[in-house]
């Protein structure tokens, strides 16, 4: 009976030994630094188009089957959505929106998936009324790709960190105008949106 348990022990450890060592998410390094610097390259690369207000040169830097899901939560699914989403916004109350990278940190989910969290400073928005609105931070999380040798968003959702040089009064403030200055009409939804993705009102 003891020798059964020895046995059944090191087939055990065995069998884990060959699971941590065969698990790609636990051998080595998935990304290389040159997928790294692909993909930080285009993260500047949408800031400079965003930027310039070039809806289509950004829109290029995603998949065609992308998500965008802005910071009121309204969802644009694929990248001809969300062209016509930023060519309206910056037709409008961002176009004067400029914005500047704060700071970018990128993971290796496998060698060719990667997240990417980027703090954003944006400024230039205006409200209903057309007042300026003051800058505020935004977290972008967007998930990375690798396709035919070149690195797209295939994902992304952004949240509002903060107003910038604010109290926590103020930040909730600020976090309530910006979301209100950035609610696309429901024309702008008719458009961005497909019709057969359109489900019913909840």
């Amino acid at each position: 009976m003891r020798v059964r348990r020895r046995v059944v022990g090191r087939s055990r450890y065995g069998f884990i030994a060959a699971l941590v060592l065969g698990c790609p998410s636990l051998s080595a390094a998935q990304g290389s630094a040159e997928d790294e610097l692909a993909i930080r390259r285009v993260i500047v690369q949408t800031m400079e188009a965003f930027n310039a207000h070039d809806a289509s040169a950004f829109a290029r830097f995603y998949t065609p089957d992308a998500d965008l899901v802005t910071v009121r939560g309204e969802v644009m699914r694929g990248s001809a959505a969300i062209e016509r989403w930023l060519a309206s916004i910056f037709a409008t109350r961002a176009g004067n929106v400029t914005v500047r990278q704060i700071e970018v940190t990128v993971r290796f989910v496998k060698p060719d998936v990667a997240v990417a969290h980027v703090t954003n400073e944006l400024s230039g928005l205006i409200d209903a009324q057309r007042h300026r609105l003051p800058p505020h931070r935004e977290l972008s999380v967007r998930i990375f790709v690798k396709t035919a040798g070149a690195w797209r968003v295939t994902a992304a959702h952004n949240t509002i960190v903060a107003a910038v040089d604010a109290t926590r009064a103020d930040a909730k403030e600020v976090t309530d105008l910006v979301k209100g200055a950035t609610a696309p009409s429901n024309n702008e939804l008719q458009r961005t949106r497909p019709a057969q993705a359109m489900g019913p009102r909840r």
